[in-house]
């Protein structure tokens, strides 16, 4: 009961953030508890905001699916969240006669046109376009069962100790990408030579450890396609901070 509003007819904005705690950690412990666990490798939050849909009503289920969205080089990487339910049985039957609840935009940030509905548009770098973008893949990833209730960005970076990890050398080393398992080899052998702190500070950038290269090549290439719109939203932040 305290997830809804004071009407009682819907999840109220506030639980949205509350409840997307629980499942960020969640994400957030798949991801880096062994950076933690190894190297006190910890991940601040910088900032997060929510953009809100369609209601979700009081006992309807629904499930928040998280996801990295992008990184920027030098210190940022994003969360994207999205809070899914599935249709009624009205829209249901809407959707699987050709008549689709949505219509979402394919930018670069979403699906493949192959994959996707809708046409290819450049990607803009006003605020309204980033928004859409990333709207549309939130769209575009759907089950044709479900229906989409709210976007939510989540901004992190990486910290050991006071000193800020480089998003793709943190995530080379937490294995993800195509050459994870190989990456994953080295964080496990600086790891048994008690190194990965060291490396983690700054043994990545000043020469000490050579004989070690990450292999980030494809996380490099899927983040330049995805960058975009994070890269407004960070600037949207940047733009308070100064007044």
């Amino acid at each position: 009961m305290d997830d809804c509003d004071a009407f009682g007819f819907h999840l109220s904005n506030s639980s949205y953030a509350k409840n997307l705690d629980t499942a960020r950690l969640d994400a957030w412990t798949t991801l880096n508890f062994r950076l933690f666990k190894e190297a006190k490798i910890w991940t601040p939050l910088g900032a997060s905001t929510y953009y809100f849909i369609k209601e979700i009503p009081f006992g309807k289920k629904y499930e928040i699916k998280t996801s990295i969205g992008a990184y920027e080089n030098d210190k940022w990487y994003y969360f994207l969240s999205k809070f899914v339910s599935k249709k009624s049985k009205k829209a249901a039957q809407k959707s699987s006669n050709g008549n689709p609840t949505h219509l979402a935009t394919a930018g670069s940030h979403a699906l493949s046109p192959e994959a996707a509905s809708g046409t290819s548009t450049p990607l803009s770098t006003s605020k309204d376009a980033a928004q859409n973008n990333l709207i549309a893949q939130a769209y575009n990833e759907l089950e044709s069962d479900e229906e989409l209730n709210c976007v939510a960005i989540t901004q992190y970076c990486y910290k050991c100790g006071r000193m800020t990890i480089p998003p793709p050398i943190a995530l080379g080393l937490a294995g993800l990408g195509e050459h994870g398992k190989k990456n994953h080899a080295i964080f496990e052998k600086l790891v048994k030579e008690r190194k990965l702190k060291d490396y983690a500070k700054s043994g990545f950038k000043d020469g000490a450890f050579g004989d070690i290269e990450l292999n980030i090549n494809d996380l490099e290439v899927v983040n330049a396609q995805r960058i975009a719109p994070y890269k407004v939203f960070n600037e949207s932040l940047s733009a308070f901070k100064s007044h």
